[in-house]
């Protein structure tokens, strides 16, 4: 947990000296550090990590627009920070102080399912989008689809998010590589998603590791009840 502090204010601090060095705007500084603080609580299962959610989402769609991206703006902004909301109040507490949901994994063919489906839309998406002048379409489509999944999943506590958000992050990661090339001070936000990408392994690591000792704990559960029967 330490280690995991430690990251975060690195992280943060990598960001806010990136941007001073590069000239970026507030918002894409604002932006970037709401979004580690939100992965960071979502890893921990912190609900109030959402609430940087919120804002990162807004930012985050707001700047998106600015550059054309509309998908994925309109994804963020209509999207993203009502079900971030919606998610703030799934992860609350009942009355005797356990989570109301718990972590979670999909059955096999509902994964099955999950990656013909997304592939499907992706793929329509991608020969729509060019014709309404979107840039970039392939990430667009990645990034709109897989959150509107991974997000949901979120607000599940399922597993399976880690996995939409790592490949929208790396979608991501080549198409702000490419802005970065174009102008520097787009650097906060690569640099940004290099470290949702990093975040996201780790949650990825955390919850299936929690989701193993989750389930131990039941099996215990059901073997002190068979012997006291």
């Amino acid at each position: 947990m330490k280690l995991s502090k430690i990251w975060m204010i690195t992280s943060l601090i990598l960001i806010v000296v990136l941007s001073v060095l590069t000239d970026s705007s507030w918002l894409q500084i604002i932006a970037a550090v709401c979004g580690v603080i939100y992965i960071f609580s979502t890893v921990l299962e912190n609900k109030y990590g959402q609430l940087f959610g919120m804002v990162n989402s807004a930012l985050y769609g707001y700047i998106m627009f600015s550059n054309n991206v509309y998908g994925t703006a309109i994804y963020d902004i209509i999207y993203c920070v009502p079900m971030q909301i919606y998610t703030f109040f799934t992860w609350g507490r009942n009355k005797e102080g356990k989570n109301r949901t718990e972590i979670s994994i999909l059955t096999t063919l509902q994964r099955v399912l999950l990656t013909i489906g997304t592939a499907t839309v992706i793929s329509i998406y991608c020969i729509v989008a060019p014709k309404l002048s979107v840039q970039f379409a392939l990430v667009d489509g990645i990034s709109i689809i897989l959150g509107i999944v991974g997000l949901y999943m979120t607000s599940r506590k399922k597993v399976e998010q880690w996995y939409m958000f790592i490949i929208s992050n790396i979608a991501m990661l080549a198409m702000w590589g490419i802005k970065c090339v174009e102008d520097i001070t787009n650097m906060p936000m690569l640099v940004m998603w290099c470290i949702y990408l990093i975040n996201n392994c780790y949650g990825l690591y955390s919850w299936s590791k929690k989701l193993k000792k989750q389930n131990m704990g039941k099996d215990n559960e059901k073997t002190e009840e068979n012997v006291a029967v």
